[in-house]
């Protein structure tokens, strides 16, 4: 997990490596562009933006209705944008808040310009490509109890991909395992006290 990442932070690594200058959270800012996040829409919806060349700026700018931006010394280039961030942005959010989410995810889409919608869970859930790689998978308890999951992420050709599972609760098999290291009774003596401890913990932690 530790080498994942560190894989997918490259660009702030290479940067770190490569210039000395050490990089500081953004939160969902991009350093080395501007415009460069998540902006809310006049429908109250959230995009995220990704302008990252002096071209795609001259086209953003003509779908916010603001061609004068792309003369203005502060953000001629993409060198000059980040650095001036704090005065591009909030002109950005004003701009956005006059044009619906949808507008805005069209008019980018017609210039080929990096977006993304930025759904809820709900609509991840039922995102047509969630269905497509059968990302939600049906389980259901030995009792009949049945819920809904998210599946497994790795695909691969010529193995077979379950979408139906059985689930067992938690300690199910706890007995069956540890039944060659101590006898019923021995284990039932171990199990409750730790169970004990648990409840009381749990009752403490929430002041029930």
């Amino acid at each position: 997990m530790m080498d994942s990442i560190v894989t997918i932070m490259e660009n702030l690594v290479s940067s770190y490596m490569a210039s000395g200058d050490l990089p500081v959270p953004l939160g969902n800012r991009m350093w080395t562009a501007s415009p460069f996040r998540d902006f809310v829409c006049k429908d109250g919806k959230s995009v995220y933006i990704g302008i990252s060349t002096d071209s795609q700026f001259a086209g953003f700018c003509e779908i916010v209705g603001h061609p004068e931006w792309t003369k203005d010394p502060r953000f001629l280039t993409n060198e000059l944008r980040p650095k001036n961030f704090r005065e591009l942005e909030p002109l950005v959010e004003e701009a956005l808040l006059q044009i619906d989410s949808e507008t805005l995810c069209e008019e980018m889409e017609k210039r080929k310009l990096v977006y993304g919608r930025i759904n809820n869970v709900a609509q991840v859930v039922e995102h047509p490509q969630i269905a497509a790689r059968n990302m939600i998978v049906n389980a259901v308890y030995s009792d009949g109890t049945a819920f809904r999951t998210p599946g497994n992420p790795i695909k691969m050709s010529g193995m077979e991909e379950e979408t139906q599972y059985s689930a067992s609760v938690m300690g199910a098999d706890t007995f069956s395992v540890l039944s060659e290291y101590a006898d019923e009774a021995k284990l039932h003596e171990i199990y409750d006290a730790v169970l004990a401890d648990c409840e009381a913990a749990s009752k403490k932690l929430y002041n029930l």
